[in-house]
């Protein structure tokens, strides 16, 4: 239904707020260290799994949703190859 619809996007939009609050308020060099941290595989990229587990460990809250979780990835991996690098990351 178009309520649904509009929940979601509210959902994904206070979650993109969420995030640029928690992480880009800490500057150029907290980002890259953070990044750097949630590649666990030490790929230089973010794998799905790695970045739904970095949602979670940002602790956005209840806006959340596997759905928003899911929006955001895509959102974020501009390129569509399943993967947020560093670039995708920083431009988010």
């Amino acid at each position: 239904s178009s309520s649904y619809a509009v929940d979601l996007t509210c959902k994904f939009n206070e979650a993109v707020r969420r995030l640029k609050d928690k992480i880009y308020v800490k500057g150029p060099f907290a980002i890259t260290q953070h990044f750097q941290g949630l590649d666990t595989n030490h790929s230089g990229t973010l794998d799905k799994a790695e970045f739904l587990t970095a949602l979670s460990a940002f602790n956005l809250g209840d806006c959340v949703t596997a759905e928003v979780a899911d929006m955001l990835h895509k959102a974020i991996d501009r390129d569509g190859d399943g993967n947020v690098d560093y670039e995708e990351f920083t431009a988010a």
